[in-house]
């Protein structure tokens, strides 16, 4: 690491634990996620330092969903719109389309599962593509996003929007036929453990198809890494998903990876399919 960098980080580390000994109350408020401006950010920042040093991902994982769940992550939700959109129009929606005819052509499917919809851009998107589906769920930790997301005029009226934690949910709510999509950004904030599970409670009730589009580590090539690992400013987790993916019983159908300069991030596209319950004899 740089000095410059190391230098920053123990700033950080300073502020932070100031700030737990002198208003402890207001440092546990920033790091639930309540918290706009530079001092919240670099405390955030600090905690998130403090976890990776520590090797505590169970930390890391409880710093993220602090954010998304908070005011800190409706923000990034409400002024990214427009960039997300952009994005997701210009270079990801072909993906989605792939997803949605191969969900399509297996009427076995009956429902899908956007984790971390957010304002649900890329649901109402989804939803126009696969009409033949009895349901589309949205699910995030956001509850103001959520509530945003459902006031759309053009919300398709089989929607159904939750506040929820996606293995929580679909553990509760099992149904064969599940097509889950994630777009931009939400598995790399999921524990390995519990991608594991969610993939594996998938194929549990098959036929099921995973469509992901998530960040990954760049200094190597992803697949040849196995397991998770911490990376990136957020310090969240780089994940070999065709590896999770393909222990949980899923055939990987195709996995491309592309690079974006505008947001400075490999992001992988993974498409993968488990065709009966994996207990199936």
């Amino acid at each position: 690491m740089q000095k410059a960098q190391r230098m920053k980080e123990d700033l950080k580390l300073l502020a932070l634990r100031a700030g737990e000994i002198v208003a402890p109350r207001k440092i546990h408020r920033v790091l639930s996620g309540h918290y706009n401006g530079f001092l919240g950010r670099a405390l955030v920042s600090g905690a998130r330092v403090r976890a990776r040093q520590r090797e505590d991902m169970t930390a890391l994982e409880q710093g993220h969903v602090a954010f998304w769940s908070g005011w800190a992550g409706d923000t990034f939700h409400r002024e990214s719109i427009d960039l997300r959109e952009q994005l997701f129009r210009e270079h990801h929606a072909n993906f989605v389309d792939s997803f949605a005819e191969f969900v399509n052509a297996r009427p076995a499917h009956s429902r899908l599962v956007e984790v971390g919809c957010g304002n649900g851009t890329v649901l109402r998107y989804c939803s126009e593509k696969m009409p033949a589906l009895g349901s589309i769920i949205g699910l995030d930790l956001n509850a103001t996003a959520v509530e945003r997301a459902a006031q759309a005029p053009t919300l398709d009226p089989r929607t159904a929007l939750h506040v929820a934690e996606a293995v929580e949910w679909l553990t509760e709510h099992p149904a064969k036929g599940t097509a889950l999509l994630t777009y931009g950004g939400v598995f790399e904030y999921f524990l390995p453990e519990k991608l594991q599970a969610l993939f594996s409670t998938l194929a549990a009730n098959g036929p099921a198809t995973v469509a992901l589009v998530e960040p990954v580590a760049t200094d190597v090539p992803f697949r040849d890494v196995p397991g998770s690992r911490v990376f990136g400013k957020e310090d969240s987790f780089s994940h070999n998903y065709p590896q999770y993916l393909e222990a949980a019983g899923f055939e990987v159908i195709s996995c491309e990876e592309i690079y974006h300069e505008d947001i400075d991030a490999l992001l992988v596209l993974v498409l993968a399919h488990c065709p009966a319950p994996r207990n199936a004899v």
